[in-house]
């Protein structure tokens, strides 16, 4: 190590007071996570001091940069004014191919002297390979997590088997629902007219006993009328060729 009095003076460096647990929250990070990240952050400001060249950050490490950048005072004055031998300061990318390679083997290189002069490779959850690390398709946010849910996407190599039934029943819904709905409308159609009939029956049934006194409509061709007394239509009923009653 070249500066051993320089990289424990950076160790004993007091942050602003909200700056372990605001670091946590804006990048949905476990304490123990944000602990490491500023351990890392530490060793990365003595690099930069000690370093001949250049050095470039990891992702999370230029997140707790970024956020102690905002708290002024404790950065120029605290950090650089009284603890580091000179200003540090932070410049981003200006954009294109040639940028983007430049950045990639200054982190590269970044990392080889971080093993060599701590004498222990970088931890690769924080120091990810640079194929990770400038990953063009990433999209990095910054969201409210108390608003929004943040679920992982999935592998879909690995994922399709298992999802590819529901994406073909998803993609048959609309012929589904159309089926669906032909069929309720037929059944509901012939409910109504099955109980239309129904009440047609009745009415007509109704009428016919008022017009007959209860009996059939042909009346007896035998010497008593249908319904006097009490004979009325005995349990063998109107029958066909018979009377109401009993006798010839």
């Amino acid at each position: 190590m070249q500066n051993q009095t320089l990289y424990e003076k950076i160790e004993r460096f007091e942050f602003p007071a909200n700056f372990h647990k605001r670091l946590c929250r804006e990048n949905s990070w476990s304490p123990a996570q944000g602990r490491a990240v500023i351990d890392e952050y530490r060793r990365f400001l003595y690099l930069a001091m000690v370093s001949p060249q250049p050095v470039t950050p990891s992702e999370a490490v230029d997140q707790a940069w970024h956020l102690h950048l905002i708290h002024t005072r404790s950065y120029w004055e605290d950090l650089c004014m009284n603890t580091l031998p000179r200003p540090l300061h932070h410049g981003p990318t200006a954009g294109g191919k040639q940028e983007d390679e430049k950045f990639e083997n200054w982190y590269e290189r970044t990392k080889a002297f971080y093993a060599a002069e701590l004498n222990q490779a970088p931890p690769p959850a924080i120091w990810p390979a640079s194929e990770i690390r400038f990953n063009p398709n990433q999209r990095l946010r910054w969201l409210d997590s108390t608003r929004h849910w943040i679920i992982p996407k999935p592998n879909w190599q690995s994922a399709l088997p298992s999802v590819l039934p529901f994406l073909l029943l998803s993609s048959a819904a609309p012929v589904l629902l159309a089926m669906v709905f032909v069929t309720a409308f037929f059944l509901i159609f012939g409910l109504i007219k099955a109980a239309t009939k129904s009440q047609q029956s009745q009415k007509n049934k109704g009428n016919g006993d008022a017009s007959s006194g209860g009996c059939s409509s042909f009346t007896s061709s035998g010497s008593g009328d249908c319904g006097g007394g009490d004979s009325g239509c005995g349990g063998g009923g109107c029958g066909g060729g018979g009377g109401c009653g009993g006798g010839d």
